[in-house]
């Protein structure tokens, strides 16, 4: 599920950027302002989402690992 929320956000940036490039004459100063908040808050909920999705295969590993031991 993280990772389809990171593939999202990956992919909805993807897609604004072209956008974004295409209409810039038309761009209103808020619309622009908006545009460089969502590139800047992008990456930092991908790093955030990857983060969380490596902990808990981390944690996945380790509770596979005491079951394991546990039926042994």
């Amino acid at each position: 599920m993280m990772a389809m929320h990171i593939a999202n956000h990956s992919h909805k940036q993807q897609h604004q950027q072209p956008c974004f490039q295409l209409n810039q004459i038309n761009v209103t100063k808020q619309h622009e302002r908006d545009y460089l908040v969502y590139c800047d808050d992008v990456p930092l909920k991908i790093n955030t989402l990857q983060s969380l999705l490596n902990c808990y295969k981390l944690k996945a590993t380790e509770k596979y690992e005491d079951v394991e031991k546990k039926l042994k």
